[in-house]
């Protein structure tokens, strides 16, 4: 069963050496616009705001998605950074429902998805596929 919602996600506080692995994992998972993400020429902005429609399919739940999208996210920055995601359901009206995750959240799931990989010696969770669809990374 597919579902309309409509996903508003805020990233701040992230490695700007990673924006564009940030930006490909989250267009990749949702419908976001190209166009909204600043183009190579621009300055890498200290927060990234997105808002797309899409359908959330494969029976998942908003919050299995967010959680999804939010741990995608840390592993493309390779570290922790805020992530908040507000989704609404189109079909409905309301609800709409708010999803962040501290600090905390982020240690305890690079507690279960630590490699040392990468040129920075960062820690980077294990990756997802090309087609945007991540590993079940429970938190």
């Amino acid at each position: 069963m597919s579902r309309c919602f409509r996903m508003e996600v805020k990233v701040s506080k992230f490695n700007p050496k990673r924006y564009k692995d940030i930006c490909d994992v989250l267009l990749n998972m949702w419908g976001f616009d190209p166009l909204d993400m600043p183009g190579k020429k621009d300055k890498v902005p200290k927060e990234l705001i997105l808002s797309g429609e899409d359908n959330l399919t494969g029976g998942k739940s908003d919050d299995e998605f967010a959680n999804d999208l939010a741990q995608a996210v840390w592993k493309a920055n390779g570290r922790y950074c805020e992530v908040e995601v507000i989704s609404t359901y189109l079909e409905v009206t309301p609800p709409s429902d708010i999803h962040t995750w501290t600090k905390g959240d982020y240690q305890e799931w690079l507690a279960t998805n630590r490699e040392i990989t990468n040129a920075d010696n960062q820690d980077v969770p294990r990756s997802i596929d090309n087609h945007g669809e991540s590993e079940r990374l429970g938190i």
